[in-house]
């Protein structure tokens, strides 16, 4: 199960809080993993409707200035500190977390995935909004963002309980 859970004040990416902001956190059980291989799954094979979803975000937004990017990420890519995957740029990777970095001239985005106990995973998100166009944006996404998180880790957790 992918319980919403308070913001964890001790999660490397609180500090990133700036301003106008939006942060929000996540918890779930799976077999144990290192950081690095979760995020992965997690984010290498994202749900149908998740993809159909984020392809039609990049065209609503692109006219607005907002950075689009690419849906489909390699199955085998490897993470490591300053790659970029996808939209983010790798901060930190370790069997124990995975801080992944986005910034553009409306928002910085922060998404940390930490394993905060024995097969126990927070994952967690900052988003700074530098204009109104970006509070705009981001007041219209967030439940979306709750919907894609939680369905983007279940459909890792079921795969990964499957294989």
């Amino acid at each position: 199960m992918v319980e919403e859970i308070p913001f964890p004040e001790e999660c490397s990416i609180a500090f990133n809080r700036n301003g106008d902001h939006f942060c929000d956190a996540y918890e779930f059980e799976v077999a144990d993993m290192t950081a690095q291989a979760l995020y992965q799954h997690i984010f290498c094979d994202l749900p149908p409707l998740v993809k159909r979803a984020m392809t039609i975000r990049n065209h609503m937004v692109k006219p607005f200035g907002f950075t689009t990017y690419p849906i489909e990420l390699p199955q085998d890519f490897s993470l490591a500190v300053g790659e970029k995957f996808g939209l983010h740029t790798i901060e930190v990777c370790n069997d124990h977390e995975v801080i992944a970095h986005a910034s553009e001239h409306n928002m910085s985005i922060w998404i940390s995935l930490t394993k905060s106990g024995p097969k126990r995973y927070t994952m967690a998100c900052v988003v700074n909004m530098k204009t109104r166009l970006a509070r705009a944006y981001v007041g219209f996404i967030i439940p979306f963002h709750r919907i894609v998180v939680k369905m983007s880790v279940k459909r890792a957790l079921n795969k990964l309980k499957t294989a």
